[in-house]
């Protein structure tokens, strides 16, 4: 059985981005890794055990729905990590990185959004279709599940994969409405690639020619077109969602 879970657009596997594609061919034959919260990690800044916890006294709701305190603490901490050597002290923290939220938590809002949206859709899931990825995220992420799973609880684990699942459910949704990728574009796309390789024959020799990367150049370009219409979608309900924020100190922000 097909699961939309484990989908990219137009329901093919999930595939690494198209910029990716090429080296990860040229390492491991084209396998591409899957993702994994092993690289939820902040791209600069302090490490995470470096770096004081979030302050907590925040809540939040968007469309008069609260936001899960779990979901607000793991979009914030990154942020939070990236910035925290831009401040001498933990006052100073508190204030200037919260001096401006809507901006700030305007992208956790879209994930939000999305999330309601997915919830709709598919208000229960398939207790095989959960146990499938709670396998495949306990085989693909090894020790971090066990440490996701100490700090969440199973209750909070299976909140967080029913979250996962129905995002990828959604973007496999947007995919079947997104305009089919031709074959004239994936040629485009392979030569582009080939483009950019100093000895494509090289390339071919070892089995890596267009038969080899066009089902992952389809697959990149389908997820494309998926996440452009998913992001046109979240451009046109953003501006009708209504947004409450307590921030630390007992502030209150709404948009």
């Amino acid at each position: 059985m097909r699961r939309l879970w484990m989908d990219g657009a137009k329901g093919s596997p999930a595939r690494l981005p198209f910029g990716l594609l090429l080296a990860s061919a040229l390492l491991s034959g084209g396998c591409s890794r899957a993702e994994s919260p092993a690289n939820d990690f902040p791209k600069g800044g302090a490490v995470l055990w470096e770096v004081p916890e979030v302050p907590t006294g925040i809540t939040m709701t968007v469309n008069a729905r609260a936001v899960d305190a779990e979901v607000l603490r793991g979009y914030l901490l990154p942020v939070w990590a990236e910035r925290w050597d831009d401040f001498a002290n933990l006052e100073e923290a508190t204030r200037e990185f919260f001096a401006d939220p809507q901006p700030l938590l305007t992208p956790l809002v879209r994930v939000i959004l999305l999330l309601h949206e997915a919830e709709q859709r598919w208000p229960t899931l398939e207790e095989e279709v959960l146990q499938e990825y709670d396998a495949a995220m306990r085989r693909d992420t090894g020790a971090i599940y066990e440490s996701m799973l100490r700090r969440l609880g199973e209750s909070g684990m299976r909140a967080h994969q029913e979250r996962e699942i129905r995002k990828r459910m959604l973007l496999a949704a947007f995919g079947e409405e997104a305009d089919p990728v031709t074959e004239d574009e994936v040629y485009q796309r392979y030569g582009e690639m080939m483009a950019a390789v100093e000895d494509p024959a090289a390339l071919a020799r070892r089995g890596i020619d267009f038969n080899f990367l066009s089902p992952q150049i389809r697959a990149d370009l389908e997820n494309t077109r998926a996440v452009e219409l998913q992001e046109a979608w979240l451009d046109h309900v953003l501006p009708t969602a209504r947004v409450s924020v307590v921030l630390p100190g007992g502030r209150g922000v709404t948009w």
